[in-house]
This record gives C-alpha cells, sequence and structure tokens, in this order.
C-alpha cells in the first residue's frame, strides 16, 4: 500500500464513528486498523509488550499523525501455529 493511499484509508476511519472502543473499520479492504491499547488487549499483554514486539519486528504499525496504529490482518497473519511438543509446559 503506498503513502497515499494509506493516508486516504487513515482519514476515512477517522471521520468514522466509533463505537465501545471497537477496531477502527476500512470499508475500502474491510481490513480495521487497531490501536496499540486494542492489540494489548487481544494478545491480553501489557502495552509495553506491544511496543517491545514492534520494536522486534513482530508487528508492523502504521502510523499518521504521531498516531500507530496495526491492520488487524498483519495481526491475524503474525501468529503461527504451534507444534505438539514445541513449547514447554
Amino acid at each position: 500500500m503506498n503513502k497515499f493511499k494509506f493516508m486516504e484509508q487513515v482519514d476515512m476511519t477517522c471521520n468514522a464513528p466509533v463505537k465501545n472502543d471497537q477496531p477502527l473499520a476500512n470499508s475500502t479492504t474491510n481490513d480495521q486498523l487497531m490501536t496499540p491499547n486494542q492489540v494489548a488487549e487481544f494478545f491480553k499483554v501489557s502495552r509495553r509488550t506491544v511496543s517491545n514486539w514492534t520494536k522486534e519486528g513482530k508487528l508492523n504499525p502504521w502510523g499518521f499523525g504521531g498516531r500507530r496504529y496495526f491492520k488487524r490482518s498483519e495481526i491475524m497473519n503474525s501468529l503461527v501455529e504451534l507444534k505438539s511438543g514445541s513449547h514447554e509446559g
């Protein structure tokens, strides 16, 4: 997605009404933009963890006007299947 398209998408999303802190819907691609708080709530982790994951390249932030957003589709694509026996416990 080029910079102009992204800014257009953010503008449309930001002007849409938001209810009950739901992810911001994108009407052009049916993707949703999530705030760092929403990502933290989704994964049940702290905002600091979301920030660390971003710095480590695990999450790809999008920004506009000093604000950060994450595409829900990219969040879902970042999840990996855990193989049986691949974790301790």
